[in-house]
């Protein structure tokens, strides 16, 4: 059996193999498109790019199978990632921003000058700051700071005292400005 194949001005367009369709140009949908679980969309001369959504653990997936980096450009707007019940994922901020939800509440943001973290920040390794002018801040409006200048470390508390305590309750150590 030959496939069926389709012609526009003397060229093939759409044509049928046993494995399935071949189009030649571009697709305008003004519609859905379809495709069942555990089916994959492939993209690429080598499927470099997979979309797909596995039924078996109800996860839904975007994978680069090359050992390059995935890249999503938007040449418009923003770029929103949501799960099913419309809960915010992610959004990705045309020349902004990038924020990342949990259980729909903002946790993590970048902004021009950093990241903000809504939230604690737990870390299961070193937390460093590599420059001698950065400062560890802590308080509403960085009332206490510790650096270090490439030869001491420097604590500094700028409302009320210091105390070191060796437990809860316990002075250890107290250091009272002017005192």
């Amino acid at each position: 059996n030959n496939g069926v194949e389709l012609y526009h001005s003397n060229s093939l367009k759409l044509g049928t193999y046993s494995g399935g369709l071949n189009l030649t140009g571009k697709l305008n949908v003004t519609g859905d498109i379809d495709i069942p679980d555990d089916s994959q969309l492939l993209i690429g001369d080598s499927d470099d790019l997979k979309i797909y959504h596995q039924s078996s653990n109800n996860t839904s997936y975007v994978q680069n199978t090359t050992d390059n980096d995935l890249s999503i450009i938007n040449l418009g707007t923003n770029i929103y990632i949501k799960s099913a019940d419309g809960e915010k994922r992610a959004n990705f901020i045309k020349d902004g921003s990038v924020e990342l939800y949990y259980d729909g509440t903002k946790m993590l943001q970048t902004q021009s000058w950093g990241t903000h973290v809504f939230g604690s920040l737990v870390a299961n390794g070193d937390v460093k700051v590599n420059q001698t002018s950065g400062r560890l801040r802590i308080g509403v409006n960085d009332e206490f700071t510790i650096r270090h200048n490439a030869t001491n470390l420097i604590a500094e508390n700028t409302v009320g005292n210091l105390h070191i305590r060796p437990k809860t309750g316990e002075e250890g150590i107290k250091l009272i400005p002017d005192g």
